[in-house]
């Protein structure tokens, strides 16, 4: 039972105490929902035994109900109450989620005081490591694609269409600005701005005014589904680096079908090389050995022809 594909969520072990073996049934689930009931009607014997209906719990006296599935359940401003089939509560408060460890109104715990506010020192702390991240991007591109003019020497992207065009598109959605409830944002309106190497730089007093007195719109300008900043960024590196048909991916494919060709060239024309010097090596032998053929016969005529 344990390993059928329809089981629908149901345990049984059998245990063996003083008094012989017993079967327990229990649930994978929690909550009021989440009963067993036990059909064994059609059975005969001792499986005859297992019928258990949740709905009246002593109709079997040969199976007795360990634990009843039941509800958390919180009051919220002890006034509104809150049922959940597990002890983690997350649609009551938007936005939080409640995780029930104990219960309240005991000698330990006699109710809980929750204090919600915008958890700005993260939101700053994660856009730090963007900026970082995205400064970082910036120098790679321009030390990969730079042109040294006293040394005429160039970086290997130097020219690349790649490179320019991913650089480009990041600087233009930078630049961007989104809409939250009707009113345009960027991110120098956050505090956020681009210099003129193209990296980004942040003014902590005015981002984190931002953060102070506009969180909500903060937060939607990174985290709005599809328009978001966050989402538009990922767009622009899933189009370079998608597993199926990113740009950079397809041309990593494109240089290494190039790479192999060459190499397969490169085999066949040293194939190619050895033959002809083995061929070339055969030919010179045997020019070698008629030359020392026709000087054997020079010799001899000379040595006949006696004056």
């Amino acid at each position: 039972m344990n390993n059928a594909k329809d089981n629908p969520g149901v345990t049984a072990t059998v245990i063996n105490d003083d008094n012989g073996a017993k079967i327990v049934f229990s649930s994978s689930e929690t909550g009021k929902d989440q009963q067993i009931s036990i059909d064994a009607s059609k059975m005969t014997g001792e499986l005859a035994k297992l019928s258990f209906d949740p709905a009246n719990p002593t109709a079997n006296t040969e199976m007795v109900q360990m634990q009843a599935g039941e509800n958390a359940q919180i009051k919220i401003d002890n006034h509104t109450v809150i049922s959940s089939g597990s002890n983690k509560i997350e649609n009551a408060i938007e936005g939080v989620t409640l995780d029930l460890k104990k219960l309240t109104d005991t000698d330990d715990v006699k109710h809980v005081t929750i204090d919600i506010s915008d958890n700005t020192k993260d939101a700053k702390s994660s856009l730090e490591g963007f900026i970082e991240a995205y400064n970082g991007l910036i120098d790679t591109a321009n030390n990969l694609s730079k042109y040294d003019v006293e040394k005429k020497t160039s970086g290997p992207l130097n020219g690349d269409s790649l490179t320019r065009s991913i650089t480009s598109q990041m600087r233009n959605l930078m630049n961007k600005t989104i809409e939250v409830d009707g009113q345009s944002y960027s991110l120098s309106d956050l505090g956020i701005t681009t210099d003129r190497y193209g990296k980004v730089e942040i003014d902590d007093e005015k981002f984190d005014e931002a953060l102070k007195d506009n969180f909500k719109a903060f937060n939607a300008f990174f985290h709005t589904e599809d328009d978001g900043f966050l989402d538009q960024a990922e767009g622009i590196f899933k189009s370079f680096t998608s597993s199926t048909d990113g740009v950079l991916t397809n041309k990593e494919k494109t240089i290494k079908e190039q790479q192999t060709r060459l190499e397969d060239d490169m085999t066949s024309l040293n194939e190619r090389m050895k033959a002809y010097e083995e061929r070339t090596y055969q030919q010179f032998t045997a020019m070698d050995a008629a030359i020392g053929k026709m000087n054997n016969q020079l010799n001899t005529m000379m040595s006949l022809m006696v004056f």
